[in-house]
């Protein structure tokens, strides 16, 4: 959920920013209005757990759509939906996240 331009965690608090959080945002500045691989992804933050969760977050609020079946034919790949896209204009409006 994005409250202010922040993206707040699946339980709703704000607080201090965690590294899960920045890295979803991260996570949507890269995707904007593309489909970007995951490996991409990865590749510019890590292949760490704050990726893995902060896709998994973006997914659960419904920011992030996933395409693909995974594996080397098909990867995954990730595109922003309506939702999401409304929420990057925000945090680009409200310049209140800087990545």
């Amino acid at each position: 959920m994005v409250h202010g331009g922040v993206i707040l965690s699946k339980h709703g608090t704000s607080g201090l920013i965690s590294k899960v959080q920045q890295c979803a945002v991260s996570i949507m500045r890269m995707v904007g209005t593309r489909t970007i691989y995951e490996r991409q992804i990865r590749e510019t933050l890590g292949n760490n757990p704050d990726t893995s969760k902060a896709l998994r977050l973006l997914m659960t609020q419904g920011k992030l759509a996933r395409v693909g079946a995974g594996g080397r034919g098909d990867p995954f790949a990730y595109r922003a939906t309506p939702s999401g896209l409304d929420a990057l204009q925000e945090l680009i409006i409200n310049n209140s996240l800087a990545v």
